[in-house]
C-alpha cells in the first residue's frame, strides 16, 4: 500500500503472472498511471479506488479470480482499445460499463448470465466478444451499437438471435456456434457485410 503513496509519478505498472490475491485499496493515488496489467495473478475483487485513475488508458484483467468488476467501473473514461477481462469467475457486469469509451470488450470465460442494457452505450465499441459464458439471451443492445463490425457469442446457452440484428449494418463476423439456436431471424439479410 505504502508504494501508492510515494510513487505516485508511476504510469505504468505491471504485475503479471503473479500470485497476487488483491491490489492496495489506494492504488486510486496513482493519478498518472495509463497502464496496468495483472494478466494471470490470482485476484478475486478490485478496489473502487482503480476507479479514479482517469489516466488509465490500457487494462489487462485477464485469467484471475475476477467475480464482479467495481460498480464505478465506467468511470475509466481514458480506457481505450482491448479491455480483456476473460478467464474470471465474473457473474455481472456493472451498468457503468456503458459509460466506457473502448473498441474493443472481451469477457470470454466468464460466469456471465446477461449483459446491461447499458451495453447500448458503447459507441465506439467496433468487436465484441463474450464467449464460453452462460447467456441465454442474445444482448438486444449490442445491435443498437452504430460501429459494431464483430460479435463473438460462442459457447453459451442462447436460444435466439436477436431480431434487430439486421440494424448492424457494419457487421462483418457473427459467431455463435455452440449454442442452442433454432431460429435465425430474416433481418439478418440486412447485414450487407457478413
Amino acid at each position: 500500500d505504502d508504494f501508492c503513496n510515494v510513487l505516485i509519478n508511476l504510469t505504468s505498472l505491471s504485475f503479471s503472472n503473479n500470485l497476487l490475491e488483491s491490489l492496495p485499496q489506494n492504488i486510486g493515488n496513482l493519478e498518472r498511471l495509463t497502464e496496468l496489467n495483472v494478466l494471470k495473478n490470482k485476484l478475486c475483487y478490485l478496489p473502487e479506488s482503480l476507479c479514479i485513475l482517469k489516466k488509465l488508458e490500457r487494462l489487462d484483467l485477464c485469467n484471475n479470480k475476477l467475480q464482479r468488476l467495481p460498480e464505478h467501473f465506467g468511470a475509466l473514461s481514458s480506457l481505450q482499445g482491448v479491455l480483456t477481462i476473460e478467464l474470471n469467475e465474473i457473474t455481472e457486469v456493472p451498468d457503468s460499463i456503458g459509460d466506457l469509451a473502448v473498441e474493443s470488450l472481451r469477457l470470454s470465460r466468464n460466469a456471465l448470465i446477461k449483459m446491461p442494457s447499458s451495453l447500448r452505450r458503447l459507441t465506439t465499441l467496433t468487436s465484441l466478444v463474450i464467449n464460453g459464458n452462460r447467456l441465454d439471451q442474445f444482448p438486444n443492445e449490442v445491435c443498437l451499437l452504430p460501429k459494431i463490425r464483430h460479435i463473438s457469442l460462442c459457447r453459451n446457452n442462447l436460444t435466439n438471435i436477436a431480431e434487430n440484428i439486421g440494424d448492424c449494418q457494419y457487421l462483418r463476423n457473427l459467431w455463435l456456434d455452440w449454442n442452442k439456436i433454432a431460429i435465425v431471424p430474416d433481418s439478418i439479410a440486412n447485414c450487407k457485410h457478413l
